[in-house]
C-alpha cells in the first residue's frame, strides 16, 4: 500500500489556493471590528467545500467517521499554519476567511475630503494634499480608508 503524506499534500494544495486568492483583489473585504481594529479579510471557502470530509461535525451527528475527523483536523492545522506563515489567521465564524489585523491606528474619510484619526476622531486634514503633508511631517503612514454611513469600508487612494 502506498503511503501518502497528507500534511504535505494539504500544504501544497492550500498554498496554491492562497497564492491565487492573494493574486486577485476581488476576494478582499475590509471591516472594523467591535474593538476598532481594521481587519482585512479574504474569502477562502466554506467548510463543506474545503474540508476533506465535505462534512460539518456536530455532536449530535453520526455521519463523521474517525478517519474524517483526523483528516479534517490535520487539514485545519495545516491551513492555520500556512496562514500564520503568511502573517494571517483563519476565521471560521461563518465561512472560512483568511484575516489580518491591520491595527486600531488608521485614518479615515467619509467624504473624500476631510480626514480623521481612528483613535480619537480628531480631524487631521481637510484635503488629500494636507493629509499627504501631515503624514510626511509626522513620518507616519497608517492605512487610509473610506467609511460610509452604512459601515462599508474600503481602502482610500491618496494618488
Amino acid at each position: 500500500m502506498k503511503r501518502v503524506d497528507l500534511k504535505q499534500r494539504y500544504k501544497k494544495e492550500i498554498s496554491k489556493e492562497m497564492d491565487y486568492i492573494f493574486s486577485t483583489k476581488t476576494t478582499m473585504y475590509l471591516y472594523i471590528d467591535c474593538d476598532g481594529q481594521l481587519i482585512e479579510s479574504r474569502y477562502y471557502g466554506d467548510q463543506l467545500s474545503k474540508f476533506p470530509s465535505g462534512k460539518i461535525w456536530a455532536f449530535w451527528t453520526s455521519n463523521q467517521t474517525k478517519a474524517d475527523m483526523v483528516r479534517d483536523e490535520l487539514f485545519s492545522e495545516v491551513l492555520e499554519d500556512v496562514a500564520s506563515d503568511m502573517g494571517y489567521y483563519i476565521d471560521y465564524e461563518q465561512d472560512i476567511r483568511i484575516c489580518s489585523h491591520m491595527g486600531d491606528d488608521w485614518q479615515f474619510t467619509k467624504d473624500g475630503v476631510t480626514f480623521k484619526e481612528s483613535v480619537d476622531g480628531k480631524v487631521i486634514a481637510r484635503s488629500k494634499g494636507e493629509l499627504k503633508e501631515y503624514r510626511e511631517k509626522e513620518q507616519y503612514w497608517p492605512s487610509v480608508v473610506f467609511l460610509d454611513d452604512h459601515g462599508y469600508v474600503e481602502y482610500f487612494s491618496l494618488d
